[in-house]
């Protein structure tokens, strides 16, 4: 998404116009629409089409909300919208998996973590493909584009399907955390009532930690009073940041006091805290669906022009892979706008 004052200066509108057509005080011009259209890249068809019902933010579990900017973050909810509003094209056209997301409150964070690898059948072992997982229980994964990183991953129930909004393109073992904690959310969230925010982060990072990084998983791989370098190794296998495991050891009384602190110190001192630790985590659904689309003769761009998107903005929200792949090469090359 681009700042007000940008689009005012690439458009040539006033501010305040603007401002008008956002609020629906005024509705902007042929001309006006043309030169939005220019500036921000969106076909015209765009500004004419009706609006998506939003992801509002009550419905969305954005961490620390209360220190978000505004522009941040009801960025990140339009752009959530708009990566939703290609769920319901796909549904008229797929048997998509329903949701099978179990609401459990009242137990522990572990406990919670434990209930659903029990009802995903996931037993102790580490999770290959996190994305994959979410994917084939319901949930709905997309990418948001880049600028949201700071945003962080966060999850939402919109039109009776939960959904978990990637803030970045590849996600690394810390994705592989953030997307978890949005998981908690959606598993530990009361339906009602006040939520103490501050807490329940700290419970959502409990159950990604748990969910993640199984107590019975990590003793049937001998980690208990692990070393640095068997961490450095351990780490690949659960994808997660080397002082993730070495936190969760400790915070399982797997390990003690003076071996968690001089691994700790040596996990941030060397190597073994790069991000570079992990695969990337990939849609699994979203290729089979482009793919099928490609057999019944519709492309990316086909799609792109239904939602009234550019195929660049589309593919912004795909997890980990390419539309280009399913795209002739006549449908023109994406134009990448990470970074405008």
């Amino acid at each position: 998404m681009t700042h007000s004052s940008s689009v005012a200066s690439l458009s040539k509108i006033t501010s305040t116009s603007l401002n008008a057509y956002e609020n629906e005080r005024q509705p902007p011009s042929r001309g006006s629409i043309s030169s939005l259209s220019a500036a921000l890249g969106f076909p015209v068809s765009f500004f004419s089409a009706p609006a998506p019902a939003p992801i509002q933010q009550g419905w969305a579990n954005l961490r620390r909300p209360s220190k978000l900017a505004s522009r941040q973050r009801d960025g990140a909810l339009s752009s959530a919208t708009l990566a939703a509003s290609l769920n319901p094209w796909l549904e008229s056209r797929f048997h998509l998996p329903q949701p099978n997301v179990p609401r459990l409150q009242g137990g522990s964070p572990e406990e919670a973590a434990e209930a659903v690898r029990t009802h995903w059948y996931l037993a102790d072992a580490p999770i290959q493909g996190l994305v994959p997982l979410l994917e084939a229980n319901g949930i709905r994964v997309f990418s948001l584009p880049l600028e949201f990183t700071d945003v962080g991953s966060f999850s939402a129930v919109h039109s009776g399907t939960p959904f978990i909004f990637l803030t970045s393109q590849q996600p690394d073992a810390d994705n592989r955390l953030d997307a978890a904690r949005a998981l908690g959310h959606l598993v530990l969230r009361p339906s009602t009532g006040q939520i103490d925010w501050r807490a329940f982060e700290t419970e959502t990072d409990r159950f990604a930690a748990a969910f993640l990084m199984p107590r019975t998983g990590l003793l049937a791989h001998m980690l208990r009073n692990a070393t640095p370098e068997r961490i450095a190794t351990a780490k690949g296998l659960w994808g997660v940041p080397a002082t993730a495991l070495a936190h969760r050891l400790h915070g399982l009384g797997l390990t003690q006091e003076w071996n968690f602190r001089r691994a700790l110190a040596q996990v941030k001192q060397t190597s073994l805290s790069r991000r570079d630790h992990a695969t990337s985590e990939t849609s699994a659904l979203l290729p089979n669906v482009f793919k099928a689309l490609q057999a019944q003769g519709l492309t990316p761009h086909d799609v792109a022009e239904h939602l009234c998107l550019p195929m660049w903005e589309l593919n912004n929200y795909m997890p980990g892979f390419d539309l280009l792949a399913f795209a002739p090469p006549s449908a023109g090359e994406i134009r990448s706008q990470s970074a405008t």
